[in-house]
């Protein structure tokens, strides 16, 4: 990892004139120009600055840390982010209608050599600006002025991405997970449960039903624990050891019903944070740990 964030410091980092600048919008891409060393102190030499700080780490959608910036690699994740060359060849000139149409913008991108520099505009930013961009014809400039102008409530970007290499860096994921939709990753992951279910019976059949629907009704948070355990196929943990379900249940007081093959009853009185816990293997783990113990002694 540290090779890989040295390369990107190095790029970011070396001088060049293949500096060009995009608006997005719901409607167009236009291509923007500035000075180069406008560009270089406003965007890229704090973005600079920024990752020296912080340490490369690999994507984790569940487990994003303030001290660290990620790499994703995986194609089904970028699949979006792929398009983008082709639709900044595709850019048009700028031209007064992106305001008196009032054409919703939706990112800016700073694209130096084969690197993309990509902003997610919020409707927000011009309360909490941090840089102001005045558009008109083909000038971009950074400006004081109120007339004809959008604003960025941020001078490091969300992600950068690596336009050869087809690979990206996600420096604010918050706002990543919009950009490049993982989302949608997300609930192709989900639709692959009831496969699993039919194989291992983690679930009574009659009762699978409700848990699909009360999973759906959980917060981001959950869900992502519940996506983690299907992609670390941490509930073969529990398949393995289901004869010992019911000590699991008392040791940590479980809501959590069997039936006589240990299958999972689950109906309205069971805690949906009790059956992913289970199933993520906080529980197993640790009755195995401390089962192990009770034997050594």
């Amino acid at each position: 990892m540290e090779e890989i964030k040295s390369n990107l410091l190095l790029s970011l980092s070396t001088s060049t004139t293949e500096i060009t600048y995009f608006l997005e919008t719901d409607r167009n891409v236009y291509a923007l120009e500035t000075s180069i060393s406008q560009g270089q102190e406003t965007f890229i030499s704090p973005t600079v600055d920024y990752l020296k700080s912080k340490k490369l780490v690999k994507f984790d959608v569940y487990n994003s840390k303030r001290d660290s910036f990620d790499y994703l690699e995986e194609e089904d994740k970028i699949e979006n982010l792929k398009l983008i060359a082709e639709r900044l060849n595709e850019s048009r000139n700028p031209e007064d209608n992106i305001f008196k149409n009032r054409e919703k913008i939706k990112y800016f991108y700073v694209k130096i050599q084969n690197f993309v520099m990509i902003y997610r505009y919020t409707s927000k930013a011009y309360i909490k600006s941090k840089t102001v961009i005045k558009v008109k014809t083909r000038n971009l400039e950074l400006v004081n002025e109120e007339e004809d102008r959008i604003t960025l409530d941020k001078m490091i970007p969300d992600i950068i991405y690596n336009i050869d290499e087809e690979k990206a860096f996600l420096l604010n994921v918050k706002q990543a997970e919009y950009i490049v939709d993982l989302e949608v990753n997300m609930t192709k992951t989900q639709n692959k449960f009831p496969e699993i279910q039919s194989k291992v019976n983690i679930f009574t059949a009659d009762s699978f039903e409700k848990f699909q629907v009360c999973i759906q009704e959980q917060n981001k948070s959950t869900i992502r624990k519940f996506v983690k355990m299907i992609e670390n196929k941490t509930y073969q943990k529990f398949v393995d050891n289901r004869s010992n379900a019911l000590e699991i249940k008392t040791m940590f007081e479980m809501t959590i019903e069997f039936n006589s093959e240990n299958h999972i009853i689950f109906d309205d009185e069971t805690s949906i944070d009790d059956v992913l816990h289970l199933l993520s293997d906080d529980y197993v783990q640790s009755y195995l740990d401390k089962k192990g113990r009770r034997l050594d002694e």
